[in-house]
């Protein structure tokens, strides 16, 4: 019975299990749109028991809806409605393994007695108590995105709270109260008041949900980090254009007369038109954020660059040529190394044959495989092959050799440089940040991405105390916020390396 009760809750939702998605089976017409069920009532959509028993109905045709109840409250312990509330997300947390993709959001602690909440204003409240939170919901997490929380309180938390204070307000219209419309009164300012905190807790999140006090400093470090990465790479652009426009083209020429592969010449262009690509091997040490007071800007980080200014035209220059090495290697020289190795497997079959048979010695001599002409073909494979390597290394060389005393002077037209590059933008639609404090408040604020996991995104709403059962060990939760701030450095920095055409949070 639980398990199926599970299961409809989760289709409601919209969930479809993976034999259903290659089966192609589509999502039911009745499952809810955006992944967002109310449990509590008065929010202006169905509840989740509402929608549970239209399912019940559906596939019961006929069955009596109150019998059905029963036999789930006798199974169960307690009525379906209550096990809803309150023990389903916890089975589903268990069933999960810590990763539910049904989240159960809901205000304060709504299940202790009102009265212990409201003894500052000195009400009379002694034993009333709350039926359950003023307002809970189940969020499916397939559905999470950017503006989900902003949507709870929107659409959901709202309007319950206008609804309590329209209600509150007709009964503070009334002179003398009866003792159920004063119990109800109560009852109706601390929902208000829990809705408000829920609203206010909903907004710290949406704004720095992955950006808790204790991070604030490493994701400092991450935005000036990210800053040096930027301008780094826009440094050896320029770097790059210079060539392009100066010697790149006769070093294309004397690439060509090598003969030694007619898109020798490609390789070398290809190379050095990426040099940005090394931005992270060559970029001057991180300066740590303890040492910027006030945070810094582009002027005050492109002095730090332009200091190693020959250390980075020549480290940049030198991973180009084993980037077009590497493809020389694999192009020109593997091949002749293969056949090299083929013929020393020649020789040694030969030598075997000699040693083992006299008539298969005759055979192999008759084909003309003797041990005196493998050995000769292999010194003439050999020499192939360091030949075309002093032909490289002559272009090597030279392309290595290039000095630009021009790039000592790059210092002031750096200082002018946005701060970040496309890379750094929250979805490569919006402009990259153009302040450290823009960097934090975008990385900080709770833009979640599926493919970081149940963990990581689920951690800011525990740790705001918005779930209604925990999931993660508390010591986990920064640890999981750390973990994504760590990974999308990572990913940012392999994309300025060319090793990803864009982060993968970007849709």
């Amino acid at each position: 019975m639980h398990t199926r009760g599970a299961t409809c809750h989760l289709r409601l939702l919209g969930h479809r299990w993976p034999k259903q998605i290659e089966a192609g089976e589509p999502v039911p017409p009745w499952a809810d749109e955006d992944g967002i069920i109310p449990i509590t009532e008065g929010c202006g959509e169905k509840t989740l028991l509402e929608l549970v028993r239209e399912r019940i109905a559906d596939e019961f045709p006929g069955g009596n809806m109150a019998s059905i109840e029963r036999e789930f409250e006798e199974i169960a312990g307690m009525s379906m409605e209550k096990w809803l509330s309150v023990p389903f997300f916890k089975r589903h947390i268990s069933q999960f393994k810590k990763r539910p993709i049904a989240w159960q959001i809901e205000s304060g602690d709504g299940r202790l007695a009102i009265g212990n909440r409201r003894k500052s204003k000195g009400a009379l409240t002694a034993g009333i108590q709350s039926k359950g939170p003023a307002f809970s919901c189940l969020l499916y997490y397939h559905k999470l995105g950017p503006t989900t929380l902003l949507d709870i309180r929107r659409l959901y938390v709202d309007k319950l709270k206008g609804r309590y204070e329209t209600e509150l307000r007709t009964l503070e219209g009334i002179h003398e109260l009866t003792a159920e419309q004063s119990t109800r009164k109560i009852r109706l300012e601390g929902w208000i008041d829990e809705l408000k905190s829920l609203d206010q807790k909903l907004d710290d999140v949406a704004r720095t949900g992955f950006c808790p006090e204790n991070l604030q400093a490493t994701l400092r470090q991450y935005a000036i980090n990210d800053a040096m990465l930027s301008l780094t790479a826009c440094w050896l652009r320029k770097l790059s254009q210079t060539i392009q426009e100066e010697t790149l083209g006769s070093w294309e020429e004397s690439a060509r007369a090598t003969d030694l592969h007619k898109d020798f010449p490609q390789w070398i262009f290809s190379a050095i038109t990426h040099l940005d690509h090394h931005c992270a091997a060559v970029c001057p040490k991180m300066p740590n954020e303890k040492e910027f007071k006030t945070d810094p800007i582009s002027a005050d980080l492109a002095p730090i660059i332009s200091a190693h200014t020959k250390e980075m035209i020549k480290g940049a220059i030198s991973r180009a040529c084993d980037v077009w090495w590497k493809r020389f290697d694999e192009v020109a020289l593997i091949p002749i190394r293969q056949q090299n190795d083929q013929k020393k497997g020649q020789l040694k079959s030969v030598l075997d044959e000699m040693q083992s048979n006299a008539h298969n010695s005759a055979k192999a001599l008759e084909k003309g495989n003797t041990p005196e002409r493998l050995k000769e073909e292999m010194k003439r494979l050999k020499r192939d092959i360091e030949q075309k390597i002093l032909k490289a290394k002559t272009i090597r060389n030279l392309i290595e050799s290039w000095e630009c005393p021009e790039a000592e002077t790059w210092k002031d037209w750096l200082s002018t440089q946005p701060l970040y590059d496309k890379f750094a933008s929250l979805d490569g639609k919006r402009p990259p940040p153009k302040t450290i404090q823009e960097f934090i408040a975008q990385e900080g604020g709770y833009y979640p991405d599926i493919n970081d996991g149940v963990r990581v995104n689920i951690a800011p709403l525990q740790k705001a105390g918005l779930l209604a059962s925990e999931v993660l060990l508390g010591k986990d939760l920064d640890k999981a916020i750390a973990d994504r701030a760590e990974w999308r450095a990572d990913e940012r920095r392999w994309c300025r390396e060319g090793k990803l055409p864009m982060p993968g949070w970007w849709k």
